[in-house]
């Protein structure tokens, strides 16, 4: 699974804001299945350099099953930011940000699919989810990262497709 990929080990991280604190702040993954979610989280909180955590929500009902919400808890807690990347529905994000007001909230890559380019080319719609994106916004501790963005554009850089009306109005 994707989650695999990055596992929850963030000795390498830490070592490398550590070494190089003007130039890094550390952004990492715990387990939300632990049985000491609570103490991993303040503990890893206790770095310096340590500013938030990643959930990755990529198991349909998660969300709104209350999966995560230990790890929302931890996180508003221990003032740290949580960066989520989903494709579940988003109704239990609105929930959360609502029970958790003091809890910074940021949508990786806007919690928008990264297609690969098969289906861009095909006429795939990777902003077909947008509307239920914006509709966070009235949440004031949702934000949202923009990063790989340019995954969602039909043409080469500078990817003048992505600034269309149709997705900045």
């Amino acid at each position: 699974s994707f989650g695999m990929i990055y596992g929850f080990d963030n000795r390498y991280a830490l070592d490398a804001v550590a070494r190089y604190p003007e130039r890094f702040a550390l952004v990492g993954r715990l387990d939300p299945a632990s049985a000491h979610l609570d103490a991993d989280v303040a503990a890893f909180a206790a770095h310096p350099g340590v500013v938030g955590v990643r959930v990755l929500a990529l198991q349909p009902g998660q969300l709104a099953a209350g999966h995560f919400d230990p790890m929302f808890r931890a996180a508003e807690a221990n003032g740290l930011a949580l960066c989520l990347y989903t494709m579940d529905s988003l109704e239990g994000l609105h929930r959360l940000a609502a029970a958790h007001p003091d809890l910074q909230i940021v949508l990786d890559h806007l919690c928008l699919e990264q297609p690969d380019p098969a289906a861009l080319a095909a006429g795939a719609d990777p902003f077909a989810r947008l509307p239920q994106i914006l509709e966070l916004a009235r949440h004031p501790n949702i934000a949202a990262k923009l990063t790989g963005i340019a995954t969602l554009s039909k043409r080469p850089y500078p990817f003048d497709d992505l600034r269309s009306e149709e997705h900045t109005s």
